[in-house]
């Protein structure tokens, strides 16, 4: 499927299927969820080492006591 065939499909039941805008979001993202706990993902960069600018931004936005 294309994407725009797939962005179709999803109005249609998004319009048809009669379920709360809520609901259908949580449907969907744990059958994504799940697609991704069957398949798996790549890691490419996993064990890899972090260039300062990469960790200057992890670092920046991780939680503190103050927030």
């Amino acid at each position: 499927m294309t994407k725009r065939e797939i962005e179709k499909a999803l109005k249609y039941i998004v319009h048809t299927s009669g379920v709360e805008i809520g609901e259908l979001r949580r449907i969907f993202w744990k059958v994504v969820v799940d697609f991704e706990k069957e398949t798996g993902w790549a890691e490419p960069n996993k064990g890899g080492s972090w260039t300062d600018a990469e960790l200057k931004v992890v670092l920046f936005d991780a939680p503190t006591q103050e927030n």
